[in-house]
């Protein structure tokens, strides 16, 4: 399920089934690498719309979160983290999990509630659109068994 209109209507009516926050990390950086962390967006979010495509019932894909990649793992982006995980935890959705192509952030699995899976990075910008979907597929099928292990309790990574 998407965070729009449609999506909304059927997780309302089927919430006891959905149990995953998948949040996109989005970096922004607008001094030293934007067109890197312009591309990083855009395959981050269009990653994270395959996962949930292939997870729709059991995920709830929400709004991609910005972050200062500059930053880093900061204080703040921890504190907001933990408190987007409490916030889904109390909406019935007992995993929250962050979907990033920043390898950094994957520290975050030792200090947020909120369970971080890295992916690679893949310029899909230079492929044609069939090339492209492919590679995005075959990614999100890497993903997946990640988000099994955290459903299982077995962590990240």
């Amino acid at each position: 399920m998407k965070w729009n209109s449609q999506s909304i209507e059927t997780f309302v009516s089927a919430k006891e089934f959905v149990d995953t926050a998948l949040i996109p990390l989005i970096p922004l950086d607008l001094q030293l690498d934007p067109s890197k962390a312009a591309l990083q967006g855009e395959y981050i979010a269009i990653l994270a719309d395959e996962v949930e495509k292939q997870l729709t019932g059991r995920v709830m894909l929400v709004p991609p979160y910005p972050y200062k990649q500059n930053k880093g793992k900061s204080d703040t982006l921890i504190h907001e983290l933990n408190e987007w995980n409490s916030y889904y935890y109390n909406a019935g959705m007992v995993n929250t999990i962050c979907l990033t192509c920043d390898e950094e952030l994957v520290e975050l699995n030792a200090l947020s509630k909120a369970r971080v899976i890295w992916m690679p990075m893949i310029p899909l910008d230079h492929l044609e659109a069939r090339q492209a979907k492919e590679m995005v597929r075959e990614q999100a099928s890497q993903v997946l068994p990640k988000i099994m292990k955290i459903w299982q309790g077995k962590g990240t990574e």
